[in-house]
């Protein structure tokens, strides 16, 4: 849903492109006449400010093109491994399509189209989408839409493509009852049926819920909450060394990992 890190910027695998904390940068984005764009403290995803897009019905165009970096293709921090996707964090207040357009010195352009679901969604735009772009050379990308949509963007990186963002469309793992415990179900079977719960369940302790529903007959969704840097960082092989990528507001109640 929503994400804050905890770590120096230079210390992860991620090149963070831009997050709207100032007001230098939101007065960089360029945007069409039918497009209104604020800064505001809603659905923010790292650090205090999200910027949001307002889209009228008969859509727009929102373009940032100061990035902070010379090139797309430099070694990620400790990683030392080149970019190859474009990752976008944006919040929809309701599904809408969008395609997302990248531009070189030269002109060129190349990107891909996106179906954003209500609610939060983090884009990976593959560099072998582009094209002949030049990565070594972007001149700006675009957010395009052509029908009414409220978005709020932040968390714009260069980071390594992964597999994880691809399946799950967010950071966390699929819970699985598969791996059975020694237990007692004295829940099942439930006269009026499952019960539906929302657990938010600690990075270190999330088999709570699977253990529960062992025992008691549960329709479960959970999602994976955690303030520790160091667990949120290296708990998860599916995205090790992932979670938990830079920033540094230790103090913003918005400094956890929620997604």
């Amino acid at each position: 849903m929503c994400c804050v890190f905890l770590q120096s910027i230079d210390t992860y695998g991620q090149e963070i492109l831009c997050s709207f904390e100032k007001d230098a940068d939101v007065k960089a984005v360029q945007s069409s006449s039918d497009v209104k764009i604020t800064q505001t403290t809603d659905f923010a995803a790292l650090n205090a400010h999200s910027l949001k897009c307002s889209f009228s019905e008969k859509g727009g165009r929102v373009t940032i093109s100061q990035f902070g970096v010379s090139s797309w293709s430099n070694p990620l921090g400790s990683e030392n491994v080149p970019a190859d996707a474009l990752l976008l964090f944006v919040w929809a207040t309701r599904p809408v399509n969008i395609e997302i357009q990248v531009t070189d010195s030269s002109e060129n352009v190349a990107g891909d189209s996106f179906n954003l679901k209500a609610g939060a969604n983090h884009l990976q735009l593959p560099f072998a989408k582009l094209g002949k772009l030049n990565v070594e050379k972007i001149k700006s990308f675009s957010i395009i839409s052509v029908r009414e949509a409220e978005l709020y963007l932040d968390y714009v990186a260069l980071d390594a493509f992964q597999d994880v963002l691809k399946n799950n469309g967010r950071w966390d793992v699929s819970y699985t009852d598969k791996i059975k415990t020694a237990h007692f179900p004295w829940g099942n079977t439930f006269v009026n049926g499952k019960i539906k719960t929302y657990s938010i369940s600690p990075v270190f302790d999330g088999r709570g819920i699977i253990e529960l529903s062992e025992r008691l007959d549960l329709n479960y969704k959970v999602a994976t909450i955690g303030r520790n840097p160091g667990i949120n960082r290296w708990g998860f092989g599916d995205f090790y060394n992932r979670r938990n990528p830079g920033g540094h507001d230790g103090d913003h109640p918005n400094n956890m990992m929620l997604h």
